[in-house]
């Protein structure tokens, strides 16, 4: 090869590098190769910024098991090592990370494929991993915002039932107040008293027991 194609080969592998590097930078998607003999692993400049790890930062299965949010922790490990590396499965699972250098909680979706030598044991593991975090606040959110408007609903059908079933109390209610004002004997008036206050315990019992 003349040294002018060496140069514009080396050029278009520059050029190619760099178009992943911005593409991983766009997606917030990064990517990693696992030695499964050692354990250990590499990664690109954008996972290492997901992960909020530096270049001194133990790239092992424990280090990155101890990125791992631990109430997700032993559930992702347990897959790692059972599904995928004792079953040979690919690696796709969502979980949450505490990101190293700021502690913050994100979410993370990871990939990865396994290639296996002659006799079909795992060598090495090639994978991308995601964060999601925002998608996953927009999901939130719009589950909150879901919840809300059915909450809205049932205070609207609770509205007009109410509405409807207080109607003819109220009315009934009224009345009596009316004949309750005219009465000048005692006797009735106490009788109508006690009447207005049965259907006063009513009305209030049947909004007490409402589900809210």
């Amino acid at each position: 090869m003349d040294v002018t194609a060496r140069k514009q080969a080396e050029d278009a592998l520059r050029q190619s590098e760099h178009l992943l590097q911005e593409s991983q930078i766009v997606a917030n998607l990064g990517s990693y190769l696992l030695d499964i003999a050692s354990g250990l692993w590499t990664s690109s400049e954008v996972l290492d910024t997901i992960f909020g790890i530096e270049k001194a930062y133990q790239r092992s299965v424990s280090g990155w098991v101890a990125l791992i949010h631990p109430e997700d922790r032993q559930a992702v490990s347990d897959y790692f090592m059972h599904e995928v590396i004792e079953n040979g499965a690919s690696f796709d699972r969502t979980y949450r990370i505490i990101r190293q250098n700021d502690g913050a909680l994100r979410w993370v979706h990871g990939l990865g494929r396994l290639e296996f030598d002659a006799e079909s044991r795992p060598v090495v593991m090639y994978g991308t991993i995601q964060d999601i975090t925002g998608r996953k606040q927009a999901e939130q959110r719009a589950f909150e915002l879901a919840l809300e408007r059915e909450r809205i609903a049932l205070l609207s059908a609770f509205v007009q039932n109410a509405s409807h079933e207080f109607r003819t109390p109220l009315t009934i209610m009224q009345t009596n107040l009316y004949l309750l004002e005219r009465l000048t004997d005692p006797l009735k008036r106490q009788q109508k008293r006690a009447q207005i206050e049965q259907q006063i315990v009513g009305i209030t019992g049947w909004w007490t027991c409402w589900p809210r």
